[in-house]
């Protein structure tokens, strides 16, 4: 997934039917983002992964299952050359109204969810979530005559399982309605960080967008994202450093000045940080076809 959608809402495209079935190997990473109207489910089916999920930073092995709730920050990839893992994307509301013409039947499964972000084989209800989640991929991969109808069946069943066990409804009071807020706020300064990084972008100006003060905008940062302020904006200019290295001939001072980052020396370091390797070394790689690293 390129870089130029991080922290940018990912909604479905508007189709038929409501879902994505992504299957993903190695090496795949994805970027920030967040999805307002979409449920996501990641399960991991071989090697090793990583995923930062509202500010959790979480280490994946086969058999695993992530949960992301609509509106909830993420960010993750594979962590070896054997990693496969397979994300479920799902517009509840829409996947329920399309089965259920009564309004107050259908707004029973849309409520809120306080789902646990993390399913291992040896919780009590993984079955029943990876049973589910096994038959979509396998309806998805043979992809026989009606499989998208029969995909959304599935979905269907797993949205009501889902809301049976982590029906949330209560959900709305005065602190969860404070707790989004925040969330919104930090979007504006996700969106704002994404169309000014070229710029010098401090803690203060951040906060300033978020109408917090500086020590609580990088508490709540960091809680919602998993990253400090700085490391995010660091970790972005990267990326997109790393297209431009990839798709240019650009020399490595203009790269990192088109980024944002003055000195190429820093820009050097950072780079190295985040991608284990040089700058010089992935555009080597490049001309020779070879992965990173």
């Amino acid at each position: 997934m390129r870089s130029d959608l991080i922290i940018r809402e990912l909604p479905i495209v508007k189709q038929v039917f409501p879902y994505k079935v992504l299957p993903q190997k190695s090496p795949s990473q994805f970027y920030s983002h967040y999805h307002d109207d979409v449920f996501e489910i990641l399960l991991v089916q071989q090697g090793s992964a990583e995923f930062r999920i509202g500010g959790q930073r979480l280490t994946a092995v086969p058999g695993d299952i992530f949960l992301i709730n609509e509106g909830e920050i993420h960010e993750g990839g594979t962590l070896d050359d054997e990693a496969e893992y397979c994300a479920f994307l799902f517009d509840r509301t829409r996947i329920v109204h399309s089965h259920v013409a009564h309004s107050d039947y259908a707004a029973s499964l849309t409520e809120p969810l306080s789902v646990p972000v993390h399913l291992s084989p040896a919780d009590e209800h993984y079955e029943s979530v990876a049973t589910l989640l096994r038959r979509i991929a396998n309806e998805y991969d043979r992809k026989e005559t009606g499989f998208e109808v029969v995909i959304q069946s599935y979905i269907t069943v797993l949205i009501t399982v889902l809301t049976r066990l982590y029906a949330s409804p209560g959900r709305s009071g005065q602190g969860e309605a404070a707790s989004k807020r925040k969330l919104e706020k930090l979007k504006e300064v996700l969106t704002f960080v994404e169309t000014h990084y070229r710029e010098k972008l401090t803690i203060e100006r951040a906060a300033q967008v978020a109408n917090m003060s500086s020590h609580h905008f990088c508490r709540v940062f960091r809680a919602a994202v998993g990253r400090t302020f700085m490391e995010y904006v660091h970790l972005l200019r990267i990326n997109k450093a790393e297209e431009l290295i990839r798709d240019t001939d650009w020399s490595m001072t203009t790269i990192a000045e088109e980024v944002g980052i003055c000195d190429v020396n820093y820009f050097g370091r950072l780079f190295r940080k985040y991608k284990r390797c040089s700058p010089a070394q992935l555009r080597k790689n490049r001309y020779a076809g070879q992965p990173p690293g």
